[in-house]
């Protein structure tokens, strides 16, 4: 926050205007929360946008237990969260919210053209008999795409399903796994966890060098069913499995563990013990 404020000191001074303030509900890298009412708090002192991007991790405020964390979302101007990763609804499927709806058109609508003939939708929606008569929510003036597919379709089948409670429920599940896996990190002896997990992403790795990391990673994408990905984290390449998948089981969690641990082993010439 001190870093922010000096920013934003320094742009006005400069004459820069400060914009906008944006924070993280749920880093996609670690999934690290921002402290989103401290700066919902610096947006307002400098009547400057405040945008809060929830792409991975805003789903999880479905969950009771999580959701005192995601409380600042709601003095945001506009929010972005991503039904394709954590409600799984399949890849291009993203939604945005905003305080203000109309300041979409103004930034969005392209303006009449004749042949759309404004008479083709004469009614308001309440009283439309067929679908020639209203367009509805002129979402085609709302953004950056005049023709859209319909991606809400996605996510209302996939809440349709589950519910509140249910999509409560995966979040629940996944964060369980997350620190199951944190804690084995932590009790075993050439394991290292870099990073306390806050969601469903954990960053750990082989007590050894990056070289030895890279190489594990390299193994498990060719010879196991444990697919994670990488990042770094405080200088350190580390092995970072994100559970959002609905499948992913226990099971999946121990078994990436132990083939993180064989490998390492078998690379550094560890006896396991």
């Amino acid at each position: 926050m001190a870093a922010l404020r000096a920013a934003i000191a320094a742009d006005e001074r400069d004459g820069v205007v400060p914009v906008a303030v944006v924070g993280t509900a749920g880093t996609t890298d670690t999934g690290a929360i921002d402290p989103l009412g401290d700066l919902a708090q610096v947006a307002r002192e400098h009547g400057a946008w405040f945008h809060v991007d929830g792409a991975y991790g805003l789903i999880a405020a479905a969950s009771p237990a999580r959701r005192p964390a995601f409380a600042a979302v709601a003095d945001a101007d506009s929010v972005i969260v991503d039904p394709h990763k954590w409600l799984a609804t399949g890849a291009g499927c993203a939604a945005t919210y905003v305080r203000d709806a109309g300041l979409l058109p103004r930034a969005f609508a392209q303006g009449a053209a004749t042949y759309q003939q404004e008479s083709s939708f004469s009614s308001e929606e309440d009283d439309a008999v067929v679908q020639f008569d209203s367009a509805g929510i002129p979402y085609m003036d709302m953004g950056v795409e005049l023709s859209a597919p319909s991606r809400g379709v996605l996510a209302w089948a996939v809440l349709r399903e589950l519910g509140r409670a249910g999509v409560a429920a995966r979040v629940e599940r996944h964060i369980g796994l997350a620190r199951h896996l944190a804690q084995r990190a932590r009790q075993h002896p050439r394991l290292e966890l870099l990073l306390e997990p806050e969601l469903s992403i954990v960053c750990f790795r082989y007590a050894a060098s990056d070289a030895v990391n890279a190489e594990i990673l390299l193994r498990l994408r060719r010879t196991t069913r444990s697919i994670p990905s990488s990042t770094v984290v405080a200088g350190h390449l580390a092995i970072r499995p994100c559970f959002i998948n609905p499948r992913t089981r226990l099971a999946d969690v121990d078994a990436l563990v132990d083939h993180v641990t064989a490998i390492g082993d078998e690379l550094t010439g560890a006896q396991p013990g």
